[in-house]
């Protein structure tokens, strides 16, 4: 299995509406060619009882040379909330984002938990940085 790691995570917007669509930049090293690998982003709800994981996006595979830096920009859509009751969402949530090999095996994957606040009548998310 190759070595892979990350350089730099950043999530734009931050302090932001909790639904609202967001930008991921994750710049990946690897000690090998990676062909064919795509990311899978996914927002998970954690609740006292349960946990319930929403997909966001999947990208198109592609190729990481292992001598170039790979920086991946992937835009995600809104999250969609609805199904979770107002008082679930004040808990912290997590969002992962998973390199994924043309094999379906997780080569690597980042977590970054996401503390989320009511202000007034919106939920508001501050992903922290994982890297910090």
């Amino acid at each position: 299995m190759p070595h892979t790691f990350v350089k730099h995570f950043y999530v734009e917007p931050n302090r932001c509406p909790l639904a609202d669509p967001m930008t991921v930049r994750i710049a990946l090293g690897a000690d090998e060619n990676l062909d064919q690998v795509r990311w899978r982003v996914q927002y998970v709800v954690d609740m006292a009882s349960e946990r319930s994981v929403i997909d966001l996006v999947e990208t198109e595979p592609a190729s990481v040379s292992k001598s170039e830096s790979h920086v991946a920009t992937i835009q995600t859509p809104a999250i969609d909330l609805s199904a979770f009751a107002q008082s679930s969402l004040l808990n912290l949530g997590l969002l992962m984002i998973t390199l994924v090999g043309s094999d379906g095996v997780e080569l690597l994957r980042v977590s970054a938990v996401t503390q989320v606040a009511k202000e007034g009548d919106t939920f508001v998310r501050t992903v922290l940085d994982p890297m910090s």
